[in-house]
């Protein structure tokens, strides 16, 4: 007879560790907090500054679904800030803090690839963000501007 057919494979256990962006200070967790937001391939970190420990905190770790080619913060006055983030595959996505949970909560979320968008940036989308924290303009596809 035939032999079994054996089929195997390696699976990473360990989690991304390249930095792709980071934002710092960013008032997430509280209006008086300036938060480090990392973002490493398909996973979000934010930390605060622990003064007594001298050293950064792991306030949450959020993985996203899909590699995250954007991530901005917009900032409203006396509130905390929104992030705004951007998939490779231009999936957007608006995260907030949840201060009764203690979590990111997602705002709004949508897709930025329609009808009109044929060709994708072959550089990576640019996103600004207004200083009066009211509007987000994003560029991922080439003659498109998408506003929030």
């Amino acid at each position: 007879g035939a032999a079994p057919c054996r089929w195997g494979y390696f699976a990473t256990v360990q989690g991304p560790t390249a930095v792709l962006h980071a934002v710092a200070p960013v008032s997430l967790t509280s209006v008086e907090a300036a938060n480090l937001v990392v973002a490493r391939c398909t996973r979000l970190d934010i930390f605060s500054y622990d003064e007594g420990a001298r050293c950064l905190r792991l306030d949450c770790g959020h993985p996203i679904n899909g590699r995250i080619a954007l991530l901005d913060v917009l900032r409203r006055p006396h509130d905390t800030d929104t992030l705004v983030l951007l998939t490779e595959r231009r999936h957007l996505l608006v995260l907030g803090w949840d201060r009764t949970a203690g979590s990111l909560t997602t705002v709004a979320m949508g897709n930025l690839c329609d009808a009109l968008c044929v060709h994708a940036l072959a550089d990576a989308p640019l996103c600004a963000c207004a200083p009066c924290g009211r509007l987000a303009a994003l560029f991922s596809h080439e003659g498109v501007f998408h506003f929030l």
